[in-house]
Parts: C-alpha cells; structure tokens; sequence
C-alpha cells in the first residue's frame, strides 16, 4: 500500500508536474521527487492494479490520469473514511489531521484564480513553482506523513465503529468508479453552444431593453445588481450613478455632479415601485430579491414576473453557454465529482457544475443537447416516492406501485377534487407528492413551487398538505415517528446502513426552529440517503459487469454512459441491474428505463 501526495503549479491542462510525495506503509519509508525524476517504480506502483493507493481526496490522482499517467488503484481517499465517520465534520486535511492525530500542520499554500502561491520560510509569497526545492520538499513531505497518519487513525476508527466492511466494499470501489468519470469527461459540441449562447444572448438583450423601456429606467440601470434591483422595487427613489463624455450631449433624466477633462459624472433618477418589502433576509439588511421570495410575495406583478424570467435566461447564459468553451478541453468537459459532497450521500459536482443543468424550461432541451454522443441514457422513476412507500409501508402508496397506478395524478385529483386533471394540475400533484418526501411545511412548499415559476399562496399551501394527509394517512404517521425516533438515536439510516447523524440539531431544546429543522431533514436525510444507495449501487454494478461502457454522469437518479463496443444485451442487463442488483429487499418494485439516444437532450 503506497500513500501519494503530489504539489503542481496548475492545472492539468496548463500545469506542471513539481513535487510527488510517496510512502511506503509496509516498511514506512517516505521520499519526495522532483516532478522530472519521479523513480520507474513508483510510476509502475501506480500503474499496478493490486497496489492500493491512498490520497487525501482523488485530485491527485485525477490530475496524474488527465496529464496521462497510467494510474490503476485502488484507490483510497482519508476524506471519504472521515465523511463515513462523521460527515458533519470538516474534511480538510489540516482539521482531520489535528482531531485524529494531533498533528498541526504547517499549510504553505495560497490559491488565486487559477494561480497558486508558495509561502516561503523568510514569509514571502512567491509562485509554487519558484519556491525553493528544499522547502518545497519539506512541505510535501509534511503532507505525506500526515496522510499516513491520518490514514491509519482513521482505519483504526473504522474497525472499531464497525464500518469497515462496508467502507471496503461500497466506498472505495465508488472512488474508482468516480475517478473514472472525471477522466472520461462528457463530449460537448462547442459550434453549437457558441451558436446556441448568441441567441439567448439576443433574447436576454431584447428583455432587458424591454423591462427597463416599460418603466422608465436609465441604460445605465443595472438588472444584475440586488441593490439597484431592491431600491426599484421597495423604495420612492432609485439613483443610478454613471458617467458620460464630456463632449455628448446631456440626455434629459441625466443629473451632473462633476465634470472632468473626458467625462461628466452624474446620476439618473428613477421613480421607486414602492412594492411591500420582502423579509430581510440579506446579510446587508435590505429587503430580499432572492427569486423564489420575489415569486412568492410579487409574483401577480407583470414587471416581476418578467424580471424572473429574464433573470433566469441571463443564468443560463453566465453559468452555462458562455462558460463551457472555455472550460471545455479537446471538446469535452471534465467536471469534478465529490464523493462527499453532501451529507445524504448524494454526489455533487463542480468545475463545471453538471449536476444543475436545467431540465424543464424554454432553453432546457436545447442546452442538454449540445451534449451529443453513443449514449444510453436511463434514469429511475419516481425513486424517491418508491423507497417512501417501502419505508412507510403506507397501503395507498404501496397499492399504487403494484398496480401501476398514476401517483401524481392520483394526488392532483385529491386536491382539486374531481377525477380528471389536465398536465398542469398532474404537475402540482408531483411537486406536492415530492414535497412529502422533504418534510416540507406550507411556507416551503410554496417556495418548491416559486423555484419553477408556478406561484401557489400559503394558504393553498396548507390546504393542499391537509388534504395529502388525509390521503396518504400511513405516511405521515411514520414521518412523525422518524423524527420523534431522531431526538432519541439522534441519526437515521439509510437502506445500505449509513448514517445521517442530526444529534447537533436537538441539543438546544429551546431552539424550536433548529429542533423542527432536524425533524424534517429526519425523514428527507432517510429518502435522499436511500436513494443515493441505490443508485450507487447501480454504477458500481453496471461499471463492474458490462464491458464497453463508459459512465459519464450521474444526476440524481439519472445515468448517462459512452458505448464504445456493439452488445445486443446491454439495455436488459443495465435494466436488471438497475432494478434488482443493489441487493435490497423492497416492497415496490424500481422502474429502471435504459435507452439508446445521441445526445443527453430530454424532451
């Protein structure tokens, strides 16, 4: 067993290789090389399948692949032994390091953009690839001696908490399976997205002018600014500042206060809506402009409404369209995937964030799209709502699932009160039925609902959660004993046996917020944590059994793969893997759905 830590100056499209640390376990030595002399055995131990090789998060190894490093595994991340012992706890290196060893670590390095800075031993700051050989060596070994530390801390804490076992045969395969990923990258037609980024770009243009013409607000008005944004909607008064050249003529609206060699300063005056002002929820104390509060409290407001959706579309432009270009790489992107991203268990992603394209919407079908491939796309249905049924053992839900009826049309017809509903109403059905699942009070509900643009008051709020009980009387009567049952055990389990631990929430027993907070995230931490098994259990199985397939990203309970080998079976093995591979004994069945598509686009 070998442990590697390695310092580079970059990234790995643009960086270079400085230092790699490497410790043998059997016999406790540690060296350090120089990037350009790292030793034909260590570059062979990696590149051997039965070495295993243990890493304080897999960026190391991540970085090694992409730079084209034969590295095999397995292998063993310290932050994902720590996040199964307690995943409340910080996982960086040097809090780990001091709670289970003691160890202080001397942290010499400062990131800046994409830059990364060495801090020297006289204390100046000077680019990592600068830094003194010696000093560099000795951080990096640092590094490595306190990942064998840790390492063993922390597998001795496993052993005694019993979680070995399961640590062995679900968490480290899943950083294998993750690794992989990441080096895959998910191909992306950079033509069509510049393409596709130009004519939003349009749209959100011609919005813009629209939304400012309509009420009279200055060019230099800015929709992205909270501020400005707040003072519109809540106050008598919104000034502007801005500037023009000295020798333009001054436009009617446009107030000077100074006037320089090249520009006159000055400011425009607009009149305020003067709308009720929303909670105070920003750090800043002025009213909130947060989308969903806005929908919420001011969604009857024509401006409002459009103002979200212009909002929305300037997202996708920002976030998305204009940023994947440059993050893309030889016409893929390769996105990050943390294995202790959440505390459910659920994956999260980042760099780019993949995991929060848009599904549903104007642009949605067009931006999946741009990713175009061999694909076979699948995804669970309703697997939230199953394990709910499983869980609660409610005989409406468990009837549904066995007889294959409509869930949420059942719901929406419970609600509205007749036996036919049109999409819309079917659509809040399923909001509300996924609203259970999270422990969602009325408030909430209506912000679940404010998130996709339908606005639903308080009050129907209410009305609709009363009539869900009900309906599906079993089910709350078990999300009240999970969270009377968390005061007590203070965790909840999830199908595959890890824990959600929420004892923090219930120390302070005055906190009724906090105390109702832990209630609800009981029975949604359970749900969300299950899920997350079983789809785990999914890529774990189908990356270990059907050869020619490349797993390129998990979204919550959908999965895409590359197919680079013809196998007339792969849809009915991936299907029974899906449905009855992860091992667990459910009381409804899963609905697992593969399919051959070219392009991740969802109609």
């Amino acid at each position: 067993m070998r442990v590697l830590d390695i310092e580079t100056d970059g990234d790995p499209w643009s960086g270079g290789l400085l230092a790699v640390g490497w410790a043998d376990l059997d016999s406790g030595d540690i060296e350090v090389y120089r990037g350009s002399g790292v030793p034909v055995r260590v570059i062979d131990d990696l590149a051997d399948p039965d070495v295993p090789i243990v890493t304080h998060m897999k960026y190391d190894l991540r970085w090694l692949r992409l730079q084209g490093w034969d590295v095999e595994g397995p292998f063993i991340d310290t932050q994902v032994m720590a996040w199964l012992l307690d995943e409340n706890q910080p996982l960086d290196l040097e809090s780990l390091a001091f709670k289970y060893t003691g160890l202080v670590m001397d942290k010499r390095l400062r990131r800046k953009k994409n830059r990364v800075f060495f801090v020297c031993d006289d204390g100046s700051v000077v680019p990592i690839a600068e830094a003194p050989w010696p000093q560099l060596r000795d951080y990096n070994y640092r590094d490595v001696s306190a990942t064998v530390q840790l390492y063993v801390a922390l597998l001795r804490e496993l052993m005694a908490q019993k979680w070995y076992e399961y640590w062995v045969e679900e968490e480290v395969p899943f950083t294998g399976v993750l690794l992989d990923m990441e080096c895959a990258g998910l191909p992306i037609d950079v033509d069509a997205t510049t393409v596709l980024a130009d004519r939003l770009r349009v749209q959100t243009d011609v919005m813009a002018g629209r939304l400012k013409k309509s009420i009279g607000l200055p060019p230099a008005f800015n929709l992205n600014s909270p501020d400005q944004v707040a003072a519109l909607l809540f106050d008598v008064e919104v000034v502007v500042q801005d500037r023009l050249p000295v020798e333009a003529e001054t436009p009617e609206g446009f107030e000077v206060t100074r006037e320089g060699r090249k520009w006159k300063h000055g400011v425009w005056r607009a009149k305020g809506r003067r709308l009720k002002p929303t909670p105070r929820t920003e750090s800043s104390g002025r009213p909130s402009t947060k989308t969903p509060i806005l929908f919420i409290h001011h969604g009857d407001d024509e401006w409002v409404r459009e103002f979200i959706e212009w909002r929305k579309d300037s997202k996708l432009l920002t976030t998305y369209l204009d940023a994947w270009p440059d993050e893309q790489h030889d016409g893929r992107l390769y996105a990050t995937f943390k294995q202790t991203g959440t505390v459910t268990g659920r994956l999260s992603s980042s760099e780019p964030n993949l995991q929060n394209v848009p599904v549903r919407g104007e642009w949605a079908p067009e931006i999946r799209g741009l990713f175009k491939g061999d694909f076979i796309l699948a995804d669970y249905s309703q697997l939230e709502l199953r394990l709910m049924a499983h869980f609660s053992k409610d005989p409406v839900l468990i009837d549904a699932y066995l007889t294959g009826k409509d869930l949420h049309a059942m719901t929406a017809q419970r609600i509205f009160g007749r036996d036919e509903v049109d999409a819309e109403e079917r659509y809040t059905g399923k909001t509300l039925n996924y609203a259970m699942g999270y422990g969602a009070a009325p408030p909430k509900v209506t912000e679940i609902f404010a998130k996709d643009g339908h606005y639903v008051s308080e009050e129907d709020a209410k009305r609709y959660m009363a009539e869900l009980q009900k309906l599906y009387p079993t089910l709350f009567e078990w999300c009240d004993a999970v969270s009377l049952d968390v005061h007590t055990r203070g965790y909840v389990t999830t199908l595959a046996g890890r824990r959600r631990r929420l004892s923090s929430q219930f120390k302070d027993r005055k906190n009724y917020k906090l105390m109702g907070y832990g209630e609800r995230q009981a029975v949604n931490a359970m749900i969300q944590g299950s899920a997350a098994d079983v789809v785990r259990r999914t890529m774990l199985e189908s990356h270990r059994r059907v050869r020619g397939l490349v797993l390129l990203l998990q979204v919550h309970d959908e999965l895409l793969w590359e197919k680079h080998e013809e196998r007339d079976d792969v849809l009915e093995v991936l299907k029974e893997i899906g449905e009855t591979a992860h091992g667990f004994d459910l009381r409804v069945p899963l609905v697992f759905e593969p399919k051959f598509v070219d392009s991740w686009r969802k109609e």
